[in-house]
């Protein structure tokens, strides 16, 4: 009787496993990324990595699933070079304007003597040396976007 009940709590148990590792595998992401929109007023979304079912993204990539999930605005042109932002939330570029990514991955972080830093919420952003498809994202990532004038 000893070795059936073993035997039963034993298949219990590896099925209880089993079903942990299968739910557990189908998250392929962890953590939240900050997306700001420097607008009147300004927005911030939070966006949970485990609503990505890539297994490799970019920013670009989180802002096509807020687009898709109705959460912001997103309008762009897509070139050889890359995906170029138009519109972000309310903001638009136009009359000399520019959206401006900001981040804190520092391997993303423009490293010219063109960068700018700015400090959102106690989190440090400079301006992005990469284009939005090239943008790393993790955990703890803050995507700030801007509107700029160049003259």
């Amino acid at each position: 009787m000893k070795k059936f009940l073993l035997l039963i709590l034993t298949l219990l148990f590896s099925a209880v496993m089993t079903v942990s590792f299968i739910a557990c595998s189908n998250q392929l992401h962890t953590g939240t990324v900050r997306i700001v929109i420097n607008s009147e007023p300004v927005k911030e979304v939070v966006y949970d990595l485990k609503d990505m079912d890539k297994e490799t993204f970019t920013a670009f990539d989180i802002l096509l699933d807020l687009k898709n999930d109705k959460i912001i605005d997103l309008d762009y042109t897509a070139s050889a070079y890359g995906n170029y932002l138009t519109k972000v939330g309310d903001i638009s570029e136009g009359d000399g304007y520019y959206i401006i990514i900001y981040t804190n991955e520092q391997k993303d972080k423009d490293v010219s003597a063109y960068a700018k830093t700015i400090t959102y919420d106690g989190v440090e952003v400079t301006t992005s040396g990469v284009g939005i498809d090239m943008l790393t994202v993790n955990d703890g990532t803050v995507l700030y976007f801007n509107l700029e004038k160049f003259e």
